[in-house]
């Protein structure tokens, strides 16, 4: 049976929303909603609200510290972003709560890859889910998104390669557009510690995130948005350059 992506229980598994059911609430639809992946093509739907879920976690987790990771850190702080909102400061304590939802979402779509074993250890899943803990090589962008539409875009793609500095590397990124913010979750495993930084102008238009965002930061990033899903697309990929496709 299947176990749940957070603990060992296999019993009472639900729905897991790959795009919270809140977001529904900041910004009506209708939604065009993207999906893409390593294993396939993309696939792009127009639906009335967002309810994409998946039965990958047990329903105590489900309802207890992953729906405190939704409202108490997600919601707060992230919904007037999505609903492209200006002039909003976020400290280090906000991008924590961002980060959480952004690292939680990313092992939820890892979960989705079939007939592989999970990019994420039982061990940092577990952990993450005692004390919210994210892993050191865990490194996440954000930036804005302005398509002009309401669009819900989840890409998630495996590399492997070898960098001179730390040897052979896997790596998973997850870029994930909702309303008017997109945030990048890019993981890097390696035998020693060390940052892969793509070679493009994409830095200009994203902030870091975590796990240390400016001294300062207002939203939205002064320098610009994403604002096509091409431009989107092209954000995604950009670690091409570094690593190789699975």
């Amino acid at each position: 049976m299947k176990e749940c992506a957070f603990c060992s229980k296999t019993d009472k598994m639900t729905g897991e929303h790959i795009f919270s059911d809140w977001m529904n609430d900041i910004l009506a639809g209708p939604w065009i909603r993207a999906f893409n992946s390593s294993e396939g093509p993309s696939a792009q739907h127009d639906h009335a609200e967002l309810d994409w879920t998946r039965k990958v976690v047990c329903e105590t987790c489900n309802t207890g510290w992953m729906s405190d990771i939704e409202y108490k850190h997600a919601q707060p702080i992230m919904g007037p972003l999505i609903a492209g909102e200006i002039d909003i400061p976020i400290n280090q304590s906000n991008a924590r709560s961002i980060a959480l939802f952004a690292f939680k979402t990313a092992v939820i779509v890892d979960t989705l890859r079939k007939n592989a074993t999970p990019f994420f250890s039982r061990r940092i899943r577990n952990t993450f889910r005692t004390n919210l803990s994210i892993p050191l090589d865990v490194n996440i962008w954000i930036c804005a998104y302005a398509t002009g539409t309401n669009r819900a875009d989840m890409f998630s793609t495996y590399y492997k390669g070898k960098s001179p500095f730390m040897g052979p590397l896997e790596c998973h990124v997850c870029t994930y557009g909702v309303g008017c913010l997109a945030f990048q979750v890019v993981t890097i495993k390696s035998l020693w510690n060390g940052r892969v930084f793509p070679a493009n102008d994409f830095d200009k238009l994203s902030v870091p995130l975590w796990p240390n965002i400016p001294l300062g930061f207002v939203w939205p990033p002064r320098s610009g948005a994403l604002f096509s899903v091409e431009q989107f697309i092209r954000f995604h990929r950009r670690w091409e350059n570094c690593v190789s496709a699975l």
